[in-house]
């Protein structure tokens, strides 16, 4: 289903996530009827070494590049209905997550936001620890996210 369009990703992945949200806000979908519903970030990382994500990425905006820092880019036209963010909670590269969902908030973009807050839990602990209670819980949480508004599951 076209109009419900899901994009989502863990740690350099919700990087990926935001940078292709940037694009489809420039250049739209592909079709009539494509859609990106929601996006889904998991512990979201967006680059601390500047110097070195400018020596890996010559075309740029120089630090404050959006696709670095996006809490420095205007969030109000996201072009999404929905946005799920997980942070855990003795993470160390938490403030970028903590930036992200600040700068949404104070945007003015009309969506929903859900901030889940991994308790006691480390950068992507999930990936390792699949049977934890806090996986369980992001597990979950993804799933009815995806599921809100689609009837029955």
């Amino acid at each position: 289903d076209l109009n419900r369009i899901f994009i989502g990703g863990d740690s350099g992945g919700a990087n990926i996530t935001h940078a292709m949200m940037r694009n489809i806000r420039k250049e739209g979908l592909p079709g009539n009827n494509a859609k990106v519903e929601g996006i889904i970030m998991v512990h979201p990382y967006f680059g601390d070494n500047c110097k070195q994500w400018l020596r890996m990425n010559p075309i740029n905006e120089g630090p404050q590049d959006p696709r670095m820092k996006p809490a420095t880019e205007d969030l109000a036209n996201l072009k999404c209905d929905r946005v799920l963010v997980f942070l855990a909670e003795i993470d160390p590269l938490r403030p970028a997550g903590d930036n992200y969902v600040e700068a949404i908030k104070k945007s003015g973009w009309k969506g929903g936001l859900e901030v889940v807050d991994n308790k006691g839990r480390m950068h992507n602990f999930h990936i390792t620890n699949y049977t934890d209670e806090e996986t369980i819980i992001i597990d979950e949480r993804i799933k009815a996210f995806i599921n809100k508004g689609k009837g029955e599951n």
